[in-house]
């Protein structure tokens, strides 16, 4: 980067990653030409399966989707990393597509940046050994979500998270997808649904599921929570 600002230093030292870094080694890391900040549009693709970069992702400003199989999985917002799994012997593919949802600004990192800030600054290393940490904690719990072992908890975690990103009203293309999607028998979903609508969780109509009671939803998501 040409030119680097205080405000974008003191963004990254408050990050999770740069925690304890002094602030003349993130100047330096952000004066690398391997540092590299793009702006994207709204609905404009930042990562996809088949389109990505080696790089570890920083939204300095703005918002963005994550999604997978056409599904929305979560919101980022400023101040958040991604692109972990594009690092370190990633594949030909990437696991998610994740889209600007306003005009967003992100900083790059390239992956031998990353590699060399392991290498040379301890403060950073621990940091990522933790960061990757919680990203196991996080991915633990969706597939425990997602791994059918109760259909309940699986449907209770999809609306969780689509409520998170779209509201109280889920809308589904069809009940057919969404028990593909998480992983289900058809007949299991309807029962799921059916429990929870007779707690006062949800509302089924048509192809919307209204969340009446998000507490309950909530709390009926993390009963079983992995660590």
């Amino acid at each position: 980067m040409d030119t680097v600002n205080e405000k974008l230093i003191d963004k990254l030292a408050s990050s999770p990653l740069f925690k304890g870094v002094p602030r003349g080694e993130i100047l330096r890391i952000l004066s690398d030409e391997r540092a590299v900040e793009r702006t994207y549009q709204h609905d404009e693709t930042v990562y996809e399966p088949t389109s990505f970069m080696k790089s570890l992702g920083f939204l300095v400003s703005g918002r963005a989707e994550v999604g997978m199989a056409g599904y929305p999985m979560r919101m980022i917002e400023g101040g958040t990393y991604f692109g972990v799994a594009a690092l370190f012997g990633a594949g030909e593919t990437y696991v998610t597509r994740i889209r600007a949802m306003k005009n967003t600004r992100i900083l790059f990192f390239a992956e031998d940046l990353i590699e060399e800030c392991l290498r040379t600054m301890p403060a950073f290393s621990v940091n990522y050994a933790a960061f990757l940490t919680g990203r196991i904690r996080f991915l633990n719990r969706k597939i425990g979500l997602l791994s059918g072992h109760d259909s309940r908890e699986s449907l209770a975690g999809f609306l969780a998270g689509r409520a998170r990103l779209t509201g109280k009203r889920v809308t589904v293309a069809s009940y057919a997808q969404l028990a593909k999607s998480l992983n289900i028998a058809r007949s299991s979903l309807y029962r799921a649904m059916d429990e929870l609508e007779e707690r006062g969780i949800i509302k089924r109509e048509g192809k919307e599921i209204v969340i009446m009671d998000e507490t309950a939803l909530y709390n009926f998501e993390h009963e079983k929570e992995i660590s």
